[in-house]
């Protein structure tokens, strides 16, 4: 992204109110020291303007040494980590797991805490209780998203049957319950919390993106609702120096439908990502076993 695509990126925060939050993406963005420092730059001016705001990069961690630590902790960066799960199952879905797992330990090392992202696929799903336990060994790791599998891109993975799903989730959720006992901060389920949250409240609009409060820019300047969204054409939003209604709208999220009857978060139901449900030709069976599961877990859940 050259600066002036930056610069213009950062320009469209002056447009809203309350708080706002930036996330660094790639590829890797930990390759491009430089744009990460002038980011944060922008960044600044845009907090000056008298809106609150938060900066994170989205990392694979592999490329992570002392001198990206150090400009993490320079920055003040909030930190997000891809990690899918142990290494036999991270390696040949990403590679690289030892030089993550070595950057994990740096980032504990020097008090920086990190959330990590998980996609769910068919060979992942069957290791989702291990994560927990992988993560206890950083005392940092503050929180585990679990993204499924979408059905777009070039990759040969596949999406893991929806029995097999729920089941591993209400495990994970178990030994999630068991590591927290050990941990002095406990490490946050973030689908977990979406569930409680359904159940208090009812449903919500899913994301910001639902809300039409996000934007992806991307390194020519493209806009789209959401990183997931980037590069779909019926999304297209125009650039950061002419913005343009999209093609076709996005849908916002909703599972109901016949196959929510007796489900116990029926009416109360966190929904799913729009893009996910979109690309994935709306099935949404895959985030109802994902969420079947984890409410099992929750004593008094009717």
């Amino acid at each position: 992204m050259s600066p002036e695509v930056m610069e213009r990126a950062f320009s469209l925060l002056n447009g809203g109110p309350g708080p706002f939050r930036v996330q660094l993406g790639g590829g890797e963005p930990t390759l491009a020291p430089g744009l990460i420092r002038l980011s944060a730059g922008f960044f600044e001016k845009a907090k000056a303007k008298g809106r609150p705001g938060s900066l994170a990069l989205q990392t694979n961690a592999t490329n992570l040494d002392r001198a990206a630590v150090s400009l993490i902790k320079e920055l003040g960066l909030e930190v997000g980590v891809s990690l899918d799960g142990p290494p036999e199952v991270n390696e040949p879905q990403r590679g690289g797991t030892r030089k993550l797992l070595r950057g994990l330990a740096l980032l504990s090392d020097n008090g920086i805490p990190f959330n990590v992202t998980a996609v769910v696929t068919e060979e992942s799903a069957r290791t989702l209780p291990e994560l927990p336990l992988l993560l206890s060994g950083f005392p940092t790791a503050k929180a585990l998203g679990l993204d499924l599998l979408v059905g777009k891109g070039r990759g040969g993975a596949s999406p893991p049957a929806p029995h097999e799903l729920e089941k591993a989730a209400l495990a994970l959720a178990q030994r999630l319950s068991d590591v927290n006992r050990l941990r002095r901060a406990p490490l946050i389920l973030r689908e977990l919390e979406l569930v409680r949250d359904a159940a208090r409240r009812g449903a919500r609009p899913f994301c910001e993106a639902c809300r039409r409060r996000s934007l992806a820019v991307t390194p020519d300047g493209s806009l789209f609702p959401c990183g997931q969204a980037a590069r779909d054409p019926g999304l297209a939003m125009g650039t950061v120096f002419s913005r343009e209604p999209p093609q076709e709208e996005l849908e916002a999220g909703d599972l109901a439908g016949p196959h929510c009857r007796g489900c116990p978060l029926e009416g109360r139901c966190p929904g799913d990502c729009p893009t996910r449900l979109r690309y994935n030709q709306g099935n949404p069976r895959l985030a109802c076993s994902l969420y079947r599961g984890l409410a099992a877990s929750i004593p008094g859940l009717p």
